[in-house]
C-alpha cells in the first residue's frame, strides 16, 4: 500500500483545501453552516428526544445502554470547524480495507446499531486480488464531538436512584442500581462521515496484468489526470489486446448523509468499462467526479445530527465522576470487594464483552452469506439458524450482564459456564467460512459410471470456467449436494475429475509419427490417447489452490478443453458438485 501525497485542490476547489498525506486540515464552513452549529450553545440541556445516547448509563460487560440517570447536566455541542482527511490508497487488502472503515464492533456503539453487512460487501469487491489492481480515494469528515460539559462542582444524579445509596452516601444496593444505571455513563460521542471510492481493474489473464504491471503500474496512474478522476495518456502505452482484457469498475461505501446518488451510480446497468473504450470509461468515472465535488460536499455541509455516523461513544465509570446527593455530598461507589475479586470481573467483563462482538460479527457475515445465488436450501435454513441463534445469544449474554450484580461473588466464581450449557445455542460457525467466495458453476452427476462408461458418471463441462489463468481466484473448492438442492448428510462420497481426449486443440500426430517407436512409447502419446485423472479423492468442502491445480491440469491434459466427474465412490444417491472460488 501506498499513501500518496498530492497537495492540490483535488476535485473539489470549491469545497476544501486538499491535505498532504494523512495530514488533517481545519477548514470553515459556509457562513449559514456556521450559524447553525453557532446556535448549538453549549448551555443547552440535552432533551429525552433527542439522537443521542450522552448521559445515559452503559453496562459494560453486556455492551448495552441502560436508563440516564445522571440529570441537570450541560452538553456541548460542534461549534464552527470540521476535520477533513483525504487520501488516495493502492491495492488495499481486506485487511486493510477493514481497518480504514473502522468496523468498531467491540466499541461502545450499541450492538443493535451496528449493521456490518453492506461494509462487508464493499470488503469483499473492492479488495485487490490476484488478477486485479485498486486504488481507494478516501474521504474521513469529523463534524465534531458532543460531549457533557465539565462540572467541577460535580454531578448530581435523578431522585429515584438516590434511593439505591445509604444515608451516608455509600451505595447500598448495586445490583438494582447497575440494573438501572449501568455501571458507566456516556459522555461524549463523535460524529463523522466517511467516503470510499474504489477503482478497480480486474485483468482477465497474466498477459494484461503483466502489460499493465510494467508500463503503468499503479491504477493511480492509469485513472488520474488533471488531479481529478480520468483515464490518463498512459493508456497508450499498453497493447490494445491487454486493454481490451482490463476490465474497470467503480465500487464504494458511504457511511453517514444520504447515499442515493453514489448507488445510482453504482448501480447502473453500465457500471464497468474496459480500458480500450475510453468515452464509456471516462463517462463513469465523472460521474464519480461530480459525485465526490457537488453532491457529497453537500452532504457534508448539512449540520443536522441524524445525517452523521456516530463514531465512538466515550463511557466513565460512574466512580471516576464527582456525583453528589441532594444536600451536596460526595457518593461512594466502593464495595466491599477483594482488589482480586474486582480484576476477576473486569476479566469477566471484557469476556462476556467479546462473546457478544463475536456474536454481531457472526450475524453480519450470515447475512452477507444469504446474497449467494443458489445456495443449497437447507444452507439458507441453516445461516438463518445462525442469524436467530446469535440473535438470542447476545440476549442471554446482556441478561446475564444485567442479573451478575444481584450476587457479585457467586457470579464471578460461576462465570459463564452458569449459562453457556444451559441457555447458550450452539451453532457451527464453520459455515459462515465455507461460502466467503464466489459459486462458478455446478454439474450434475451420477452415483456411479453411466452405462457403458468405465469411469464417466457426468457429461462435459469446460474446464476454463475454473481453471485459467484468467481467474481472479486464489484458491478453488468443491461442494456437494443432493438433486433436490439438500446438502448430502454425512456424506462420505469420493469423486476424480478427468480430461476428455476429444476435445483437444493441439495437432495430433503426424502419419510419419504413427510410424515411429519413439512417438508411442512418448508420455504425449499416452497423454493424447487416453483421458487422464487431474485431480482425484474430491471430497465435500476439498479445497485447492488455483495455481497447483493449474499445474496439474497442463502436466496431465495438455490443452484439452472440457473435463468430466469420474469415478465416484460411496455415494447413495445421484448428487451435484458445486465449484467455487476464493481469494
Amino acid at each position: 500500500m501506498r499513501n500518496y501525497k498530492l497537495c492540490s485542490y483535488l476535485f473539489f476547489t470549491s469545497i476544501v483545501l486538499y491535505s498532504c498525506g494523512k495530514e488533517k486540515i481545519e477548514k470553515n464552513i459556509d457562513a449559514e453552516s456556521n450559524s447553525k452549529l453557532r446556535n448549538y450553545d453549549s448551555s443547552k440541556t440535552i432533551s429525552e428526544g433527542e439522537n443521542s445516547n450522552i448521559g445515559n448509563g452503559y453496562n459494560r460487560m453486556g455492551k448495552f445502554y441502560t436508563q440516564k440517570c445522571i440529570e441537570n447536566f450541560k452538553v456541548e455541542f460542534p461549534k464552527n470547524t470540521q476535520e477533513t482527511v483525504i487520501n488516495l490508497m493502492d491495492n488495499l487488502t481486506k485487511e486493510q480495507l477493514t481497518s480504514n472503515l473502522n468496523l468498531k464492533l467491540n466499541s461502545t456503539i450499541p450492538t443493535k446499531e451496528v449493521t456490518v453487512t453492506p461494509e462487508l460487501q464493499y470488503i469483499q469487491e473492492a479488495s485487490t486480488s490476484r488478477l486485479s489492481k485498486t486504488m481507494t480515494y478516501y474521504s474521513y469528515t469529523k463534524l465534531g464531538e458532543i460531549k457533557v460539559k465539565e462540572n467541577e462542582g460535580g454531578y448530581t444524579f435523578k431522585k429515584d436512584v438516590l434511593k439505591f445509596f445509604n444515608s451516608d452516601g455509600k451505595i447500598g444496593k448495586n445490583y438494582e442500581f447497575n440494573r438501572l444505571c449501568g455501571d458507566e455513563v456516556a459522555l461524549s460521542q463523535v460524529y463523522s462521515s466517511k467516503l470510499m471510492i474504489t477503482v478497480k481493474i480486474k485483468f482477465k489473464n497474466k498477459f494484461a496484468h503483466s502489460e499493465f504491471d510494467g508500463k503503468i503500474g499503479v491504477v493511480q496512474n492509469a485513472v488520474m489526470d488533471d488531479n481529478k478522476f480520468k483515464l490518463s495518456a498512459n493508456i497508450n502505452k499498453i497493447d490494445n489486446h491487454a486493454l481490451q482484457n482490463s476490465i474497470l469498475s467503480i465500487h464504494g461505501i458511504q457511511m453517514g448523509g444520504e447515499s442515493i446518488q453514489l448507488n445510482k451510480i453504482l448501480g447502473l446497468q453500465k457500471s464497468s468499462c474496459t480500458l480500450d473504450q475510453f468515452s464509456e470509461c471516462d463517462l463513469l468515472l465523472d460521474k464519480i467526479n461530480k459525485y465526490i465535488s457537488e453532491d457529497y460536499v453537500k452532504e457534508i455541509q448539512n449540520v443536522d445530527l441524524s445525517r452523521w455516523v456516530v463514531e465512538s461513544i466515550n463511557t466513565v465509570k460512574y466512580d471516576n465522576l464527582i456525583i453528589k446527593d441532594s444536600n451536596g455530598n460526595n457518593l461512594n461507589f466502593s464495595t466491599n470487594d477483594s482488589s482480586e475479586e474486582k480484576y476477576k470481573l473486569s476479566q469477566l467483563k471484557l469476556q462476556v464483552e467479546n462473546l457478544v462482538t463475536k456474536e454481531t460479527k457472526n450475524i453480519a457475515i450470515a447475512k452477507l452469506l444469504l446474497g449467494n445465488k443458489g445456495l443449497a436450501f437447507d444452507v439458507v435454513e441453516n445461516l438463518n439458524e445462525i442469524i436467530d441463534s446469535a440473535y438470542k445469544n447476545i440476549n442471554v449474554y446482556q441478561n446475564f450482564a444485567n442479573e451478575c450484580y444481584k450476587n457479585l461473588s457467586d457470579c464471578i466464581e460461576k462465570g459463564i459456564t452458569s449459562i453457556e450449557k444451559k441457555y447458550i445455542t450452539k451453532y457451527d460457525e464453520k459455515l459462515l467460512k465455507q461460502y466467503m467466495g464466489k459459486k462458478i458453476m455446478e454439474i450434475n452427476s451420477q452415483k456411479k459410471p453411466m452405462y457403458g462408461e468405465k469411469h464417466r458418471s457426468s457429461v462435459n463441462f469446460p474446464v476454463s470456467n475454473f481453471i485459467s489463468d484468467g481467474l481472479d481466484f486464489t484458491n478453488i473448492y468443491f461442494k456437494i449436494k443432493n438433486y433436490d438442492n439438500t446438502s448430502l448428510d454425512q456424506n462420505t462420497g469420493v469423486f476424480s475429475l478427468m480430461c476428455d481426449k476429444y476435445s483437444d486443440k493441439i495437432n495430433g500426430p503426424s502419419n510419419k509419427d504413427l510410424f515411429t517407436s519413439e512417438f508411442w512409447t512418448s508420455e504425449f502419446s499416452y497423454q493424447y490417447w487416453h483421458d487422464l485423472v487431474f485431480l482425484n479423492n474430491i471430497k465435500n468442502n476439498y479445497i485447492i489452490n488455483l495455481d497447483v491445480l493449474l499445474t496439474n491440469y497442463k502436466d496431465k491434459c495438455l490443452e484439452r478443453e472440457s473435463a468430466y466427474i469420474s469415478l465416484p465412490e460411496g455415494f447413495s444417491r445421484d448428487f451435484i458438485v458445486e465449484i467455487w472460488g476464493d481469494n
